[in-house]
């Protein structure tokens, strides 16, 4: 089956191989598919292998204009800080792609990035864990709810069958931003794809449900797949605003005392958050064996 239209074809063919194409239109477009020929298969995604970053500092500067239109108003303020990537990254596996295992891409960039909303998750997946003394997640959760400045940070939900006063929304709803996290040239060429392999031993085995034992016999299925690779420098923001709140009272229904928390103090506690996360946990898929994790001190 062709996988690139007609009209683009012999264009597509005059350029593949020059290097230093658009990664996103070269993989979610233009990404030869060969049936079940492995050895075509690589060829294409070793031509990823071979893009670089051409447009990686047009993001960083966009982040850096954001900053300054955020701090020009008066209300936010904004931090960045750079991390290193020490192991392969497997951002976007579900997205579907011709290549069967997607990744995570600017649409009009084509350059890997972390979504904001993915690294809101694990910072706060770090933030619970914390809590060491509590081993019940759910448990961990509900004192984090009642953290002023847990909440300032991330937000949190209601509580089950209470009706909130105008002001419980403004008091429960996060303050900070966290933005996308977009990688950084300095100037130098970059080349952030590379080839990963899962290597399933017993296909035969899952597929006829368990008919045909799983043993040594039984040939190995290979399937290479896109990661982000080790030492790519990306670039993380976030952004936050003084904070001025009062937590109604559940019983009464009053308001109680004023809580305050800077901008300052927001953006201090989301960067541990994050860095704790990024250090620890991981982001992306496969994190459990060891994949997306950032170089740190912790």
């Amino acid at each position: 089956m062709k996988t690139i239209p007609p009209f683009s074809e012999s264009v597509w063919k005059s350029v593949k191989d020059t290097g230093d194409l658009h990664p996103g239109l070269t993989f979610y477009r233009f990404f030869e598919v060969f049936g079940k020929d492995e050895g075509k298969h690589r060829v294409s995604l070793e031509r990823m292998c071979k893009q670089s970053l051409p447009f990686a500092n047009k993001l960083a500067d966009r982040l850096e204009n954001q900053r300054e239109a955020l701090e020009a108003t008066g209300i936010w303020k904004m931090k960045t800080f750079d991390a290193t990537l020490g192991t392969r990254m497997a951002m976007g596996l579900g997205i579907p792609s011709q290549a069967e295992n997607g990744l995570c891409l600017d649409h009009t960039h084509g350059i890997p990035l972390i979504p904001g909303s993915a690294l809101k998750g694990v910072a706060q997946d770090y933030a619970l864990m914390e809590q060491d003394a509590l081993k019940d997640s759910h448990k961990r959760r509900q004192v984090k709810q009642d953290d002023h400045s847990f909440i300032a940070v991330f937000g949190a939900q209601t509580p089950e069958g209470n009706e909130p006063a105008s002001g419980d929304f403004v008091s429960r709803s996060g303050h900070t931003v966290f933005f996308d996290a977009v990688p950084v040239s300095n100037g130098k060429k970059v080349y952030p794809f590379d080839m990963d392999i899962i290597n399933p031993h017993y296909g035969d085995y899952y597929a006829n449900e368990g008919d045909k034992p799983p043993a040594d016999y039984i040939r190995p299925n290979p399937i290479l797949f896109l990661t982000v690779k080790p030492g790519t420098v990306f670039r993380f923001a976030l952004a936050a605003r003084d904070v001025c709140f009062a937590l109604n009272n559940e019983k009464t229904g009053e308001p109680g005392p004023e809580i305050r928390i800077s901008a300052a103090e927001l953006l201090g506690k989301a960067e541990s958050f994050l860095k704790g996360a990024l250090y620890n946990l991981g982001v992306g898929g496969k994190t459990r064996v060891g994949y997306g994790i950032f170089e740190g001190e912790e």
